[in-house]
């Protein structure tokens, strides 16, 4: 008699040829893995709308949009890794793929709550609390920090971006994903710029239901200042024009007749194309009606390094390149002819220029009575009262030092201002190196290079990338760069 092949355990061939897994089991897997992309896809769908609410509260701006933010994307977080959990599967990019910065922006964030508690030695506390003991006739409980509790606010909001870039990074592993959200940062964009275009022309004097006191002859759509406006819609500005330049470059894969190249260069035109060329051309003429000097000239630096990275890494598809630039710089043209008057009587007038030097002097100077410590995260404000002489006006009120890194190191100090500068620098090398080495053009990749740039740039005179709008909005874009300058063949879990 032969043996039972249901108790066959040799690996015979009659074994064998038994399914390995029964087909309603297989059916099963399928399901739950159906069922597990659309849970993705209602995380990622309501991460987009998170964005989108970002900029409209005064472009996050003030303490209630802040707390808000905290707990948005702190709760979306949170339900992401407690569905990981219950649908046991590991992240789409494992955290040891960015150990190494993780590591540093967790030692910077323990070195912010560190200035702001009462642990330090007596000898590293500002010596203003010393001075308040002495008027008050009691002892006082000093910190590194002359602002505690700004600096504990500061940090929340520190963490709620990184909480953005965490988020942006798992769910934009997904192409598609990837590709909506440069669509939403695209689209988010030209509605804030629609909004701010009739608000300029229609009621210059109020923002959302808010009495305007300032600017009122620029556009800032929903945010106080013109300059942060300008920031956030170049960001989507180079969004419309890498999608731009996506769908020239989709549409001409594949060696194919001139004549159906042409035919397809003409679909993409009359569809895609115009769509996205209208985008591009009301996001240019409002960064144009912002009149932000520095805005606008490192939007443009960032659109013309975009189009130089973007040139190198298409090849094969220079064509597909020189139509999306002449849509954009057709478009950015025709924006400066009908919208550019107030930039450039902005640029023929220089004034405040040397106040924002002499305040980022200043703060460095400030900055060298502390070098190793700081003053403590977000005491901006406080500490930099005590320095600033009457250069910059008697009754005027400066709570941004209009450097961003000369405020980082006034605050933070030295090392720990270069530790927080190096993990954004390792991130860009990571976005820029694994960009370049993927055989497909990762658009998101490219985006989140151009607005480094842009942010960056900005950072030296201004204060943009410190307004939660413009920081969540890059962070996301930096988060989905990086998942995607990764393979799609290559598993990241």
């Amino acid at each position: 008699m032969g043996r039972d092949i249901r108790n066959d355990r040799s690996g015979g061939t009659m074994a064998a040829n038994w399914p390995a897994v029964p087909p309603k089991v297989d059916e099963q897997a399928s399901r739950q893995a159906r069922r597990s992309i659309d849970i993705d896809r209602v995380f990622f769908w309501s991460f987009l709308v998170a964005l989108a609410w970002v900029p409209f509260p005064l472009g996050s701006n003030r303490l209630f949009g802040w707390g808000v933010n905290a707990v948005l994307f702190g709760c979306l977080v949170i339900a992401y890794e407690a569905s990981l959990l219950v649908r046991r599967r590991a992240h789409p990019v494992a955290p040891r793929r960015i150990a190494f910065e993780m590591v540093l922006f967790g030692l910077v964030c323990g070195w912010i709550f560190f200035q702001a508690s009462h642990w330090a030695p007596e000898a590293w506390n500002h010596p203003i609390w010393a001075m308040t003991s002495e008027v008050l006739g009691r002892p006082v409980t000093g910190s590194i920090s002359v602002a505690p509790d700004a600096g504990l606010v500061a940090l929340l909001r520190l963490l709620t971006v990184a909480l953005v870039f965490w988020l942006a990074l798992q769910l934009c592993r997904d192409g598609l994903h990837a590709h909506y959200l440069t669509w939403a940062i695209a689209i988010i964009g030209f509605g804030y710029a629609l909004y701010g275009i009739v608000q300029l022309y229609a009621f210059p004097d109020t923002i959302l239901w808010f009495e305007r006191t300032d600017y009122q002859d620029s556009l800032s759509s929903t945010f106080i200042n013109r300059n942060t406006c300008a920031t956030y819609l170049g960001m989507a500005l180079l969004a419309s024009f890498a999608l731009l330049l996506a769908a020239y470059r989709t549409h001409r894969a594949g060696k194919v007749p001139l004549r159906l190249r042409m035919a397809r260069i003409i679909e993409v035109t009359a569809g895609y194309g115009a769509c996205l060329a209208f985008v591009a051309f009301s996001l240019a003429s409002a960064l144009m009606l912002t009149g932000s000097r520095a805005g606008i000239t490192s939007s443009f630096i960032a659109l013309i390094a975009l189009i130089v990275l973007l040139s190198l890494a298409t090849n094969r598809h220079r064509a597909a390149v020189i139509i999306a630039l002449l849509f954009i710089v057709g478009a950015c043209a025709a924006a400066m002819l009908s919208f550019g008057d107030h930039f450039l009587d902005r640029m023929a007038n220089a004034g405040g220029a040397n106040l924002r030097t002499s305040t980022a002097e200043q703060t460095i100077s400030a900055a060298l009575d502390a070098p190793w410590t700081g003053f403590g995260f977000g005491s901006f404000e406080q500490i930099f009262a005590l320095y600033r002489d009457s250069s910059l006006g008697i009754g005027a009120r400066w709570d941004k030092a209009h450097n961003t890194y000369a405020e980082l190191i006034l605050e933070l100090g030295f090392p720990a201002a270069i530790t927080l500068g190096t993990v954004v620098l390792s991130l860009l090398i990571r976005i820029g190196l694994g960009a370049y080495k993927r055989e497909r053009v990762a658009t998101v990749s490219f985006l989140a290079i151009g607005a480094s740039i842009l942010v960056l740039l900005h950072a030296l005179v201004d204060f943009s990338i410190q307004i939660e709008a413009v920081a969540i909005t890059f962070w996301a874009i930096m988060g989905a760069g990086l998942a995607q300058s990764w393979s799609s063949r290559m598993s990241t879990a």
